[in-house]
């Protein structure tokens, strides 16, 4: 939707325009900003305050309950990883893995999915 037709004549070649609810202009990225472990806030890069045990409970929360992927290059320079999936599980694993010290590679190698359960109309299913 174009508010204003003269907007369109700076836009150039663009093919995708993401807004949010209130119509400004967005890049399409959440981001994790604040998290809570009871009542007490967890500052960035503070996980090390976060029990051990805690921790492996919250990197398999995230890691395997998720369609997404955490990529890193094979390259020998270190890369900033890429994300895949919605923008809510690229927001979270984003968080997971910089913010919390998740790898990955390593929880899906060390970790065996029994079963998931599909979600159908007859049982209460959130996307």
């Amino acid at each position: 939707m174009v508010r204003k037709l003269s907007a369109c004549e700076t836009m150039g070649s663009a093919t995708v325009i993401c807004t949010d609810k209130t119509g400004t202009l967005t890049m399409n990225q959440m981001k994790v900003t604040k998290f809570w472990l009871g009542f007490d806030l967890i500052e960035d890069d503070s996980f090390s305050v976060i029990n051990p045990k805690v921790l492996e409970h919250y990197h398999q929360g995230v890691g395997l309950n998720t369609t997404g992927s955490v990529y890193k290059s094979v390259s020998g320079a270190e890369t900033t990883p890429e994300y895949s999936g919605s923008p809510t599980e690229k927001a979270i694993l984003s968080w997971a893995v910089t913010n919390l010290g998740m790898d990955m590679e390593k929880l899906k190698k060390d970790s065996t999915i029994v079963h998931v359960e599909t979600c159908n109309t007859s049982k209460f299913c959130v996307q």
